[in-house]
C-alpha cells in the first residue's frame, strides 16, 4: 500500500529537520493515541548526516482482519530515520521487532521551503514536508486488506506528529 502525507509548517527547513531528529521531541509525545510513548533508542550524527532510531509499542485496538493474521502484542516496532542535512531529505525504515519480514514499511521525507506571507504581509521562511512510502504486509491471502486496515492509522499518526512537531517548534520560538 502506498503512503502519502503532505506537511506544511511555519519554520524554515532547518529548523524542522533539526526538531524531526531532536530525541527531546519525541521524548515528549506522550499523548498520540493508540501508542506508548515512544523510546529514543540512538541518535547519532557525522558531518550532514543524523540517524535516529525509535522504538514504538502499539497499545489500542486494531481492526479484525489485522488481528487475524499478527498478535496484537506483537506490534512493536523499531522505526530508524536517516537524515541527509545537505539535501534536506530523509529515509525512514520501520521494522517489526516480533514479526520479522511479514511487515515491511519504508519511506522518505523531503523538506523544501516555502515562503509564507504572515498578517503584516512580510514573507517569513515555511517548510513543505512530503512523505511518500510503502507498507506491506506479507501474508498470503490477506496481506492486502491487512495492509488497507493499518495503513489509515499510520498515516493518522504521522499526522499526529505533525501537530506535536508544530507544537514543539512554537515553544522552541522557531516560529515567526
Amino acid at each position: 500500500m502506498r503512503l502519502e502525507a503532505r506537511h506544511e509548517f511555519p519554520a524554515a527547513v532547518e529548523a524542522v529537520e533539526q526538531a524531526m531528529a531532536d530525541p527531546a521531541f519525541y521524548a515528549q509525545l506522550r499523548d498520540l493515541p493508540d501508542l506508548a510513548p515512544p523510546e529514543v533508542v540512538d541518535r547519532a550524527a557525522v558531518g550532514s548526516r543524523i540517524t535516529l532510531t525509535v522504538r514504538y509499542v502499539f497499545t489500542g485496538h486494531v481492526d479484525p482482519i489485522v488481528r487475524r493474521v499478527v498478535p496484537v502484542d506483537q506490534l512493536v516496532w523499531v522505526q530508524t530515520t536517516e537524515f541527509d542535512t545537505a539535501a534536506h531529505e530523509a529515509t525512514l525504515t520501520v521494522v517489526p521487532e516480533k514479526l520479522g519480514s511479514m511487515l515491511q514499511c519504508a519511506g522518505k521525507f523531503v523538506l523544501q521551503p516555502a515562503t509564507r506571507t504572515s498578517g503584516d504581509g512580510v514573507a517569513r521562511p515555511g517548510t513543505v514536508r512530503t512523505l511518500t512510502g510503502e507498507l506491506r504486509v506479507k501474508v498470503p491471502l490477506l496481506g492486502g486488506r491487512a495492509e488497507k486496515a493499518l495503513g489509515p492509522g499510520i498515516l493518522r499518526r504521522i499526522d499526529l506528529e505533525a501537530d506535536a512537531l508544530r507544537a514543539w517548534l512554537t515553544r522552541a520560538g522557531t516560529y515567526e
